[in-house]
């Protein structure tokens, strides 16, 4: 008995030790990560099974989506950024439990859209999720677009809806420029015709966000597993417009990066917010939640702000 008591202390002991000092090597090991990170606030629903996908901003409130590592419903969360406050919101489709991979976010003139892998985009109105928290929200039917729906980005009138891709996640929006072939693409759409996209861009895999500044430098997040995330920052030089279409609409091939920034693993969806007369973007990490717990013992619990 004695023996298995100081053995299990060992282990804790040894634990700990590997616990703490990942803790200091992460920093220098994701240093230009670190470098021009602000920690905005809690990403909320951690520890209640709620695996945190998409993130945008509207009136003073960080809103989060994602899906529930329990059965229940799909959710979305809202943060006070003066309380701290926070809501949330299960989801039903058509009046049925809806329990979707709800992959982004985004709030654009007086709406709210959210990004379901597979099935499309859902447009709902904003003011529904400044109600009592733990109200239901019926998302109705989906609108149909051109990808898989992963993620989602807001910019003026338009909406940008991309897919994550990789071989266990395959697409097949097919697209070759200069010998390098993707497969997966961001579809920009006019935010009152979702019929046909006004332009496409060609992007590579396991992209899980995508975002443009206001000078026109596109930011990918991209992240898979437990292998560290990666920022690809594009520089407008860097964005090709092909002489080819995809669905009657310019084709857009991202060549190669501008900059990449490494950092820690499961970076999700993105969107720009202005802080300090800058364009700041915000992301969140599901590494934190009870389904995959890792990122607990990383302090991976807060909402991101990067300054590309």
């Amino acid at each position: 008995m004695k023996i298995l008591k100081y053995l299990l202390l060992f282990i804790i002991c040894l634990f700990l030790f590997v616990v703490i000092g990942v803790n200091i090597l992460k920093y220098p090991y994701y240093h230009n990560y670190y470098s021009i990170l602000t920690k905005l606030g809690k990403n909320p629903g951690l520890n209640e099974g709620f695996v945190p996908q998409g993130i945008t901003f509207f009136n003073n409130h960080f809103i989060t989506t994602g899906y529930m590592g329990t059965k229940d419903n799909s959710r979305i969360y809202t943060i006070n950024c003066d309380s701290g406050k926070i809501s949330y919101f299960p989801l039903i489709c058509n009046g049925q439990d809806f329990k979707g991979h709800t992959g982004g976010i985004q709030y654009l003139n007086g709406k709210l859209y959210l990004a379901n892998e597979n099935t499309g985009i859902y447009e709902i109105d904003s003011s529904l999720v400044f109600q009592k928290s733990g109200t239901v929200i019926d998302i109705k039917s989906p609108i149909p677009v051109n990808n898989n729906s992963s993620f989602i980005f807001g910019k003026g009138d338009f909406l940008y809806v991309g897919e994550f891709c990789n071989k266990k996640y395959p697409c097949k929006n097919f697209i070759s420029y200069n010998k390098t072939k993707n497969s997966a693409i961001v579809s920009k759409y006019h935010i009152s015709d979702f019929s046909k996209p006004v332009e496409v861009f060609s992007v590579p895999n396991q992209v899980q966000g995508f975002g443009i500044k206001d000078d026109g430098t596109i930011v990918l997040s991209t992240s898979y597993s437990l292998n560290s995330s990666y920022f690809y920052i594009y520089a407008p030089e860097k964005i090709t417009k092909t002489n080819q279409t995809f669905d009657s609409a310019p084709v857009y091939f991202l060549t190669e990066p501008s900059k990449i920034i490494k950092a820690p693993a499961q970076s999700e969806d993105i969107d720009i917010i202005q802080k300090n007369g800058k364009e700041m973007f915000i992301t969140l990490f599901e590494s934190g939640c009870n389904k995959y717990i890792f990122g607990k013992f990383f302090f991976s619990n807060y909402i991101a702000g990067l300054e590309f």
